[in-house]
């Protein structure tokens, strides 16, 4: 028997579009012009016993928006998967929807396939998480026990917050570099305390890399770097898993107080010995992998921004993929201020995002230099894009298999 989708979104022509979609993929599919006809088919719904399977909402829509109703979904406890439909690069919206307990959403466009793919995910995730929760308590006294290790470096860096900006001022000031992968990085700060991260260490077989956003740009977000900081150092050193580590992290984020810091994140281990890769996603921007002297063999091993952000949810889940590698392959981790980043015409004033495409197309274009070049001129032309004008961190690294 097809799963219960309530799709949500003023905007007929997509509404009928939607439901034609959804039906094609063997859905059954009811559908609401508003937040107020959603909220009462809804709450019928609860009445009668027939819960819906999954809600698709769009945000701005007239009488209620979609923020609203989920905020009164909650406040009934009426509970379901929800995937929300947000602009490109919304990040305050994005938070809101994640306090109020939405923690799927889709960037406006999207293709269908973007949409599918996001709907058997969810799906796919909430039957894991029935599965999860009958280990939960295992997993929490796991998770608190391993927390104790990664803390005491921590707490003896922060001790005052003039330690916190010097550690802070260190970390910016150290290069990426490694022995064992060929890499290559740019990266800016909007304003002084920033919120982009990233560190690699070398290990026995390969090594580990870290990328993360940490929401805001005061001295809370930097605090907060450094605990990615330190807990990345502890994790390379006691070897454990991209998706035990982000457990731990996570943990600690909500020992900090709940919605205190969200924190995006991917990282990836990097087996030379045997060729593979695992990437593990918290709600991130995609790894981008290219293979050998082919710029238009992109394949991505995740769909857009996958897996859950850190620090708001007591069990979140993340996206992790292994995959083989090869001499010569090139990956590409960034954060989503490059995305984000807008250029502006000068006669008409349309505004026009970089947006993954756009980033794809600069790599494309420099693919044929050595790592350290092509990372260079594809800055280099994200700047030209923008104007130097960043409305965000900007974080860009450029990894090659050794031959």
């Amino acid at each position: 028997m097809g799963k219960n989708i309530l799709v949500v979104e003023d905007e007929a022509n997509t509404r009928f579009s939607l439901n034609v979609l959804l039906k094609r993929a063997g859905y059954n599919v009811s559908t609401a012009p508003d937040g107020t006809s959603a909220f009462e088919l809804l709450d019928k719904s609860e009445e009668k016993n027939e819960l819906y399977d999954l809600l698709l909402t769009d945000l701005q829509m007239p009488e209620m928006t979609g923020v609203e109703l989920i905020r009164k979904m909650k406040s009934k406890n009426i509970t379901m998967p929800v995937i929300a439909f947000t602009g490109f690069g919304d990040k305050a919206t994005i938070i809101e929807l994640l306090r109020e307990g939405c923690e799927e959403y889709l960037d406006k466009p999207f293709s269908e396939e973007d949409l599918l793919v996001k709907i058997k995910q969810v799906f796919t995730k909430t039957n894991a998480r029935k599965e999860e929760e009958k280990n939960a308590e295992k997993r929490f006294f796991d998770i608190e026990r391993k927390l104790e290790s990664y803390r005491k470096n921590f707490t003896s860096l922060c001790n005052s917050v003039d330690s916190a900006i010097s550690a802070y001022k260190e970390i910016l000031g150290t290069p990426l570099k490694s022995n064992r992968i060929n890499l290559a990085s740019a990266s800016v700060t909007k304003d002084k305390l920033g919120g982009d991260f990233a560190a690699v260490h070398d290990t026995k077989s390969g090594c580990d890399i870290l990328v993360a956003d940490v929401a805001g740009h005061d001295m809370g977000a930097s605090y907060h770097t450094i605990m990615l900081k330190t807990f990345f150092d502890e994790n390379t050193r006691l070897e454990n898993s991209g998706e035990n580590f982000f457990q731990i992290l996570n943990k600690q984020l909500l020992n900090n107080g709940m919605n205190e810091r969200l924190v995006t994140a991917l990282f990836i281990r990097i087996n030379l010995d045997e060729l593979w890769v695992e990437s593990v996603s918290a709600s991130h921007p995609r790894l981008l992998r290219f293979k050998s002297k082919n710029p238009n063999s992109i394949l991505r091993p995740f769909s857009p921004c996958s897996g859950n952000v850190l620090g708001i949810m007591d069990n979140p889940s993340f996206e992790v993929r292994k995959f083989n590698i090869g001499p010569g392959d090139r990956l590409i981790m960034y954060t989503d201020g490059i995305c984000s980043c807008v250029s502006i015409d000068g006669v008409s004033g349309k505004r026009v995002k970089l947006e993954e495409a756009g980033l794809r197309e600069f790599i494309r274009k420099h693919y044929w230099n050595s790592i350290q070049n092509m990372v260079s001129n594809v800055w280099q032309d994200i700047k030209l894009f923008c104007k130097s004008k960043y409305v965000d961190d900007m974080l860009l690294i450029g990894i090659e298999i050794p031959e």
